[in-house]
C-alpha cells in the first residue's frame, strides 16, 4: 500500500520544466548580470562573438526602417570607458542632437589635453545589423554591433568594379552567408578570413521559420533597440557620482582594435587582386565588461589616471 501511495505521488508531480525549449536552457546558461549599462533595450538579444569561427546571415532592411538606413547597417555612435567602471553609453550629441555630457567635455579640453586625452573622449562609430547565427538559429535575429572595417571589407568583396556586378548577401530568398574567424581578444583583436558563400541560398529552409524571422525585424526595427540615457545619468557617471544601471552581459563593447585580416572573394566575384586585407580602425571590440580581464582593468585605470591629470592640468591653468 505504502509502495502504491509512493507511485501516485510520483506521477501527481508536474515537472515546469518540461516546457522549456534547448533554446531557454541555453540562454540561461549564458546569461549572466554584472552592473553595467548597455546600449541596447532590456529584452533585446546582442550577438557578441567570442574566439573562434563564425557563419552569419545577414538580414535584409524591412520596410520598418528608419528613413536614413538605405542598406542593411545602421550607424551608432558610442562613448567606452565611461566613469570608474568603464560604461558604454551611446552618444546623444551625434545620435539625437542632443546634448552629451562627453563631449562637451572634450570640447572644453580641446586646448588643454593631449591629442591622446582628446581621443578617449571622442564616441567611436559601430554599424549595427540584424543577423542569424548559423550555428544557433535557434536564438533568431541577433543585434550585432559590427565593427566598421569588417562591414567596409565585405562590402568590397560585394561589388566587382570590373563587372559592375553586385551581390545583395542580405536578400532573404537569394542570399549569401558570411563567415570569418575571430582571433584574439581586447586591444588584440583581429577578424580574418572574411568571405561571401559561393552560392546564394533563402534565409531559412522552412519558409514558416523565415517569416517569424522576417515579422521580427519588422516589429523591431534596429534604431528601436538602442538604450539612451539622459544628460544627467550620463554626466554623474562619467563624474564618477553614480552606479551604473543592471543590465544582461553580452550587450557591451570592450577596448580594441578591429582588425581585419584575410579577406577572401568569391570565386565569382573578385574585386581585388590582393586577397588578404589589413584594416585597422579605431574601434571598439564587442565582448565581455572591460573589467573581466586584467590587461583591461589597467586599461581603465591608465584612462582614468590621464583624465585626472587633464583635469588638474586645467584648473592650474585657470
Amino acid at each position: 500500500m505504502a509502495e502504491a501511495r509512493g507511485r501516485q505521488a510520483k506521477h501527481s508531480f508536474s515537472f515546469k520544466g518540461r516546457a522549456r525549449t534547448k533554446a531557454d536552457v541555453k540562454r540561461a546558461s549564458e546569461a549572466t548580470f554584472r552592473d553595467f549599462d548597455s546600449i541596447y533595450r532590456e529584452g533585446s538579444r546582442s550577438f557578441a562573438p567570442k574566439e573562434g569561427d563564425y557563419r552569419l546571415r545577414i538580414l535584409p532592411v524591412p520596410d520598418s526602417a528608419a528613413d536614413d538606413q538605405d542598406d542593411f547597417s545602421y550607424p551608432i555612435y558610442v562613448h567606452y570607458g565611461v566613469g570608474a567602471d568603464n560604461q558604454t553609453y551611446l552618444c546623444n550629441a551625434k545620435m539625437q542632437e542632443t546634448a552629451c555630457p562627453i563631449c562637451l567635455e572634450r570640447n572644453r579640453l580641446q586646448n588643454k589635453a593631449t591629442e591622446e586625452e582628446l581621443k578617449e573622449l571622442a564616441p567611436k562609430g559601430r554599424l549595427l545589423v540584424y543577423i542569424v547565427d548559423r550555428d544557433s538559429e535557434e536564438d533568431g535575429p541577433l543585434v550585432w554591433s559590427a565593427p566598421r572595417s569588417v562591414v567596409s571589407e565585405l562590402c568590397k568583396l560585394c561589388y566587382d568594379k570590373h563587372t559592375d556586378e553586385a551581390l545583395f548577401i542580405d536578400d532573404h530568398e537569394e542570399g549569401y552567408d558570411i563567415s570569418f574567424t575571430k582571433e584574439g581578444t581586447g586591444l588584440h583583436t583581429r577578424y580574418t578570413g572574411l568571405q561571401v558563400a559561393r552560392h546564394s541560398s533563402s534565409l531559412h529552409s522552412d519558409e514558416r521559420i523565415q517569416d517569424l524571422w522576417l515579422e521580427f525585424i519588422t516589429a523591431n526595427p534596429l534604431t528601436d533597440v538602442l538604450n539612451y540615457y539622459s544628460f544627467e545619468h550620463i554626466n554623474k557617471v562619467f563624474s564618477g557620482l553614480a552606479p551604473a544601471e543592471n543590465a544582461e552581459e553580452g550587450t557591451d563593447d570592450d577596448d580594441s582594435e578591429d582588425d581585419v585580416r584575410g579577406a577572401q572573394p568569391d570565386e565569382h566575384n573578385d574585386p581585388r587582386n590582393d586577397s588578404e586585407v589589413d584594416v585597422t580602425d579605431e574601434e571598439i571590440d564587442e565582448e565581455d565588461p572591460p573589467w573581466v580581464e586584467d590587461e583591461k582593468e589597467e586599461d581603465a585605470r591608465t584612462r582614468l589616471k590621464r583624465r585626472a591629470e587633464a583635469v588638474k592640468r586645467q584648473r592650474r591653468a585657470s
